[in-house]
This record gives structure tokens, C-alpha cells and sequence, in this order.
């Protein structure tokens, strides 16, 4: 009997009441340490995407910002190639447009940029989300700053017009006095050539009318009929 019931306590063998309570124990603990396991991924995943959440932030702040400014550069390079590309009878018209030119920095040309974020732990909604955030914040910044220079690059240009009126119309003289120019010297130059032609065809003509004058001289000289040279006397 002993040893029976030694049997029914012994919780290495199946089936008995302290095996099935060792079960019960390894399950649960099984299940404790599970869930500490869960609950630690979650708080490391947690954590990494806290972390990331800022990095992009940053990384948007940092590229929004780039791309303002790359657009900036952009719209005073137009200005600037608009004035660069005025002539005269053009620059009336490209002053007024000038002069009457009200900058203005609308959200959707931010929102228009491409950042081109990733992310491990975040959707792409949720990129979208962090961006279309930190437009809404930096907007008003941005708007600011584009009147600002804007307008002031506008107001340079404008002071500019006078001198590159000014500018225009001695590249205008000059051009109109290059053109007179090159036309004189063309025909100086066929005129030159022209007289050294005559000059040349005179000095033919003159040195024909000597080699004839020579002829004609060496015919003059009288001759006696059926005079013929003497001949030297022959040594013995």
C-alpha cells in the first residue's frame, strides 16, 4: 500500500496529481515567460520606432528645408535669365512685368516635393503623415522668407534697368558702327585691289611699250646692200 502510494505522489510519473500539477507550473511559467518575452519585443519595437519617429522628423526637416531652397534658387534664376535676356525692344515690356511682380509661396508647391523618405518601422502613410505635419508647421516660415527674397531680388534687378538700357544702347552703336566699319574696309580693301591690278597692268604695259620701242630702234639701223661681215684673216 506503501508503494502505491508513493506511486500516485510521484510527479515523474504521468497521470499523477503532483505531475499534473508540475504541468500545470511548466505551462504557466512557460506562459509568464512568453508573455515577458511578447511584452519586451513590443517595448524594443516601441522604442525603435520613438526612435525613428524622430530621426524622421529631422531627416524631413532637413530635406523639406534643401528643397525650399534648391526652389528658391530656381525662381531667382528665372528672374535673372528674364533680365539677362532683355533687348531693346523688349525691355519696356519685361520692366513693367518686373516691377509689378508680387512673389508668393503657396503650401502645395512644399507639398509638390519629393523627399523621398523610407522607413523601417513606419508606413508610407505615416511618413506622409510626419510630412504633411511638418509643411503645415514650416509654411508660414517658408512663405516669409520667399517674399522676402524675392522681393528683394526683384527690387536689385529693377535698379539695374536703367544701366541695362544703357548697356543695350552702346551694344546697339557699337554694332551699327562695326557694320558701317567692315563695310568701309571691304571696299577699301577692293578698292586697293583693284588699284594694284591697274597698277600692275600699267607697269605690263609700260615694259611692252619698251621691249616694241627697242625692237622698233634696232631697225632703224641702215644697212648697205649685200653688206656682209668681214671675215677675220685665217693664221698659217
Amino acid at each position: 500500500m506503501y508503494t502505491e502510494v508513493e506511486n500516485e505522489l510521484d510527479p515523474k510519473k504521468a497521470g499523477t496529481i503532483p505531475s499534473q500539477i508540475q504541468s500545470h507550473r511548466n505551462t504557466y511559467a512557460q506562459q509568464v515567460a512568453a508573455e515577458k518575452e511578447r511584452k519586451r519585443r513590443e517595448a524594443e519595437q516601441k522604442a525603435a520606432k520613438d526612435k525613428e519617429a524622430i530621426e524622421l522628423r529631422a531627416e524631413c526637416e532637413k530635406r523639406l528645408f534643401n528643397k525650399y531652397n534648391d526652389y528658391l534658387r530656381e525662381r531667382k534664376i528665372k528672374l535673372q535669365t528674364a533680365f539677362n535676356n532683355i533687348t531693346l525692344e523688349s525691355i519696356e515690356e519685361v520692366s513693367t512685368t518686373l516691377m509689378g511682380y508680387n512673389p508668393a509661396l503657396k503650401i502645395e508647391a512644399l507639398s509638390n516635393f519629393n523627399l523621398g523618405l523610407y522607413a523601417a518601422h513606419h508606413t508610407a502613410d505615416d511618413i506622409k503623415a510626419f510630412t504633411e505635419e511638418i509643411i503645415k508647421l514650416k509654411h508660414a516660415e517658408y512663405a516669409n522668407n520667399y517674399v522676402a527674397e524675392l522681393s528683394l531680388y526683384r527690387d536689385e534687378l529693377s535698379d539695374l534697368l536703367p544701366s541695362k538700357k544703357s548697356e543695350l544702347e552702346e551694344k546697339k552703336r557699337l554694332a551699327d558702327e562695326k557694320k558701317i566699319l567692315e563695310e568701309k574696309a571691304k571696299q577699301d580693301a577692293e578698292a586697293k585691289k583693284r588699284l594694284e591690278e591697274n597698277e600692275a597692268r600699267q607697269k605690263k604695259m609700260d615694259e611692252e611699250k619698251k621691249q616694241r620701242e627697242d625692237e622698233n630702234q634696232k631697225r632703224l639701223i641702215p644697212r648697205l646692200p649685200n653688206q656682209k661681215a668681214q671675215k677675220k684673216p685665217r693664221l698659217m
